[in-house]
């Protein structure tokens, strides 16, 4: 049966542009992430990187270290209704509607990170508890 299931899907993936569709919204997603990157000017601090399919928002070394790691970009989204990890795992399930939703909730967030950051004091901001590392190196 694992063996006809994964026939089906390459098949499937053969006769329709199911991956080109996933790819474009995902390059979608970089290009807006960069913009409001941008326009909160949050350059210093944040990028987006990886495959269109599956990017990851990553705090710089040097913004990471001025608040600890503390996650905040996380505990915000999720503060807003949109559970990430720092990373968008992109599916044929996810639409237009659903990047213009993460859109509007980073257009919140990265003011308030900004202006954290600046006056350093994010933690007393956070409306979640502050995600913590399940892996530590000892």
């Amino acid at each position: 049966m694992s063996l006809a299931a994964a026939k089906a899907t390459l098949t499937k993936l053969r006769t329709r542009p199911w991956l080109k569709t996933i790819a474009a919204r995902g390059r979608k997603l970089m290009a807006g992430t960069n913009s409001l990157i941008n326009k909160h000017q949050l350059s210093d601090m944040l990028s987006i990187s990886g495959h269109p399919s599956w990017t990851f928002l990553n705090f710089k070394e040097a913004a990471a270290a001025r608040f600890g790691r503390s996650n905040a970009l996380p505990a915000g989204d999720v503060c807003a209704r949109i559970l990430i990890l720092s990373t968008h795992n992109l599916t044929l399930a996810h639409k237009d509607r659903d990047l213009r939703r993460l859109f509007a909730v980073y257009d919140d967030v990265f003011p308030m990170l900004r202006e954290a950051v600046d006056k350093n004091d994010i933690e007393p901001r956070l409306k979640c508890k502050v995600l913590e590392p399940l892996f530590k190196i000892r």
